[in-house]
């Protein structure tokens, strides 16, 4: 960033993708903390919070966004507790997607919230109708829709 900022002038920042918060609190107080920094890693963002994030940008906020509401506002009152229990069903919702392929388990979850976001792109390929069932199940058995 450091470097970037004298050759970009209207450099505004950057997305935050690596799980390295000493780099990232680093970037966070670059030129001062003039870059917005949004955190990148969806299942990891109390960490980030912690270190002075003040935002995210993740694949899961928009059909999650309860539990991410939940957890920053945990994390604002200083309920320490709830914030990392929300944390942690962040983390067991993107393994329970991953575990079948997460782009093609995100755009069926985003069916059953009613918004048909269209198949997975190549190299990609949608779940079965079996594997959605199962998925729904699972998520069902979360609390997911609750």
């Amino acid at each position: 960033l450091e470097k970037a900022a004298t050759r970009i002038p209207t450099l505004a920042g950057l997305k935050f993708s690596n799980p390295d918060l000493v780099t990232y609190q680093k970037c966070l107080r670059a030129e001062g903390g003039r870059f917005d920094c949004p955190w990148g890693i969806d299942e990891a963002i109390l960490g980030a919070l912690a270190m002075g994030a003040r935002g995210g940008v993740g694949s899961t906020y928009n059909f999650a966004a309860p539990i991410y509401h939940k957890l920053l506002a945990a994390f604002r009152a200083g309920d320490w507790e709830t914030a990392r229990r929300q944390q942690f069903r962040s983390v067991q919702l993107v393994d329970e997607l991953a575990a079948r392929g997460f782009m093609a388990s995100a755009k069926a979850l985003m069916g059953f919230l009613g918004v048909d976001p269209g198949p997975p792109r190549l190299p990609h390929t949608a779940l079965t109708p079996e594997a959605i069932n199962t998925l729904r199940q699972e998520l069902e058995a979360f609390g997911f829709f609750e």
